[in-house]
């Protein structure tokens, strides 16, 4: 998946869906809006916390509300 995720990195303009323009699979999210990567081993679901203004960069903080793993990358520790 590595040259799929380097490729949504692309300075897309807003009203371009990345994923789509890439061939990223999507699939719904189970407690929030956005989808997720369909093919990733685990995901974050996130709530908006806050954001702060670093330069000329935004630093995004979430709460995070569902974590989800394939069980098939799971091991016994």
């Amino acid at each position: 998946m590595l040259a799929l995720i380097n490729g949504s990195s692309a300075p897309f303009e807003p009203e371009v869906d990345e994923a789509a323009a890439v061939g990223v699979k999507m699939e719904p999210s189970e407690r929030v809006s956005p989808a997720r990567v369909a093919d990733s081993p685990a995901s974050l679901e996130c709530t908006l916390h806050s954001t702060i203004e670093l330069g000329d960069s935004t630093v995004v903080f979430g709460n995070v509300v569902t974590i989800t793993v394939r069980t098939e990358v799971l091991e016994d520790s």
